[in-house]
């Protein structure tokens, strides 16, 4: 008993530590976190202006516009108008127009209008 008990005493930053992340996964645990998500959604659009910045130095600009708009063509044929010209005045820069659909692709797959 006294092994242990020292073994806590000199390792007393690990058992804090461990009940810690028990706890936390206690209370987070079910819960949504809207501000993850949106994080998430940014990370994405900065990999999509990356990927598209690739594209466009790789096969030239206008078949990168074209590569680009088939990339995300899921995310194209969900706009509403108002975006549908969001996106045509975004349709000769392969970066802008790979951020802004992967940014309205994920606003409406968390339930946002328009």
């Amino acid at each position: 008993m006294k092994k242990v008990f020292y073994w806590l005493v000199d390792h007393w930053l690990l058992v804090v530590f461990f009940l810690s992340a028990i706890l936390l996964w206690i209370v987070t645990r079910g819960r949504d976190f809207p501000l993850l998500d949106a994080l998430a959604a940014q990370f994405e659009a900065i990999r999509a202006g990356a990927r598209a910045r690739d594209m466009e130095a790789r096969l030239g600009h206008e078949r990168a516009v074209t590569a680009a708009h088939e990339e995300h063509r899921g995310a194209y044929d969900a706009l509403d108008d108002e975006q549908r010209k969001k996106a045509e005045e975004l349709k000769d820069d392969p970066v802008a127009l790979s951020r802004f659909l992967v940014r309205a692709g994920a606003h409406r797959r968390a339930g946002g209008q328009g």
